[in-house]
């Protein structure tokens, strides 16, 4: 059984996993195994999904499990949640065992199975509704203001980080003129760090950024150390923004700040476990810059499954070679 936990980012019940799997994947899964990968706190590490076919293979399936599990637990993960969605009216037994088989049972929080509607533990007949409330913690967990069922249309969510009004040319070149000011390389350091600090406090608090903290956060990020730094303070951080305050910056960005904006937003989404919006501002990012190498290597550690830290930190070290 899953147990309430205090931490806001936690999976917090088994009708609070359910829910978030629409949005976590962008659609609503059918005939599928999806694995909520936890850190210990109970938080999302990284969603992972795999068909079950009509003649399912159990060595294929065993395969592949035995190395995202290998993978995942050596790289972070505490506890994983197997959600599985069968077909109507079809029997589980024996697809369980082959998909779970190569993971020891201590390490599953949880095996729920759902229509997303319902939800039940798995081999016990009670059922339990998703109710309204497990939406509304859903919504939290994710970092947005509110959720809709059914899942958001993609569509939308492209447009919370693309339409909106930018930052004007004159407050940039404001900021452009603030950064030019610091001369000596300790100065460049010291106006980063005043910039990030401002804009990171404020993100924390969940208050609005003004024009003026986007355009200097813009300048800033266009500088690798400074783009760094402030991932550095994502990951080090108990940052409690919302993705939506990081897509607002993205949408304010003229194209040519867009990219760095937007692969900030897609870790941060990835590190609260938010496929979407990880997926979504990291193809903002490549279009509005199809070469920017950090969208490149993100994008190709999410398609991996590989966990958000883990990804991060080898970046980091290959950056130090």
């Amino acid at each position: 059984m899953t147990t309430m936990s205090e931490n806001t980012s936690a999976i917090s019940s088994p009708g609070v996993a359910v829910a978030a799997v629409p949005y976590l994947l962008t659609f609503t899964p059918q005939n599928s195994l999806v694995m909520l990968w936890l850190k210990a706190d109970g938080s999302l590490l990284v969603t992972q999904r795999i068909d079950l076919p009509d003649n399912l293979q159990p060595d294929t399936v065993a395969s592949w499990h035995t190395n995202a599990f290998s993978h995942q637990a050596r790289d972070m993960a505490a506890a994983m949640i197997a959600i599985f969605v069968p077909p109507p009216r079809t029997s589980l037994a024996g697809v369980m065992e082959a998909c779970l088989a190569p993971i020891d049972e201590n390490f599953i929080r949880s095996t729920l199975v759902t229509d997303f509607t319902t939800w039940s533990f798995a081999g016990e007949s009670a059922s339990h509704a998703v109710t309204a409330d497990d939406v509304t913690r859903a919504a939290a967990l994710l970092g947005t203001s509110a959720a809709t069922r059914p899942a958001p249309n993609r569509e939308a969510v492209v447009d919370g980080f693309t339409v909106g009004e930018k930052v004007s040319a004159d407050i940039l070149a404001a900021a452009k003129k603030r950064a030019s000011q610091a001369t000596t390389p300790q100065q460049v350091v010291d106006h980063h760090a005043a910039v990030l600090a401002d804009a990171g406090d404020a993100l924390r608090r969940g208050k609005p950024l003004t024009d003026t903290q986007v355009a200097d956060l813009l300048i800033a990020w266009d500088t690798e150390g400074a783009r760094d730094a402030f991932i550095a303070l994502l990951t080090e951080n108990d940052t409690h923004a919302r993705v939506e305050d990081f897509a607002a910056v993205v949408r304010r960005a003229p194209r040519q700040h867009t990219a760095p904006a937007a692969t900030i937003a897609a870790i941060y989404a990835w590190m609260r476990g938010d496929g979407l919006r990880a997926n979504v501002a990291l193809d903002v990012a490549l279009e509005a810059t199809p070469d920017y190498v950090l969208a490149e290597m993100i994008a190709a550690a999410v398609a991996a499954g590989i966990p958000p830290q883990a990804a991060i930190d080898t970046i980091n070290e290959l950056r130090n070679l």
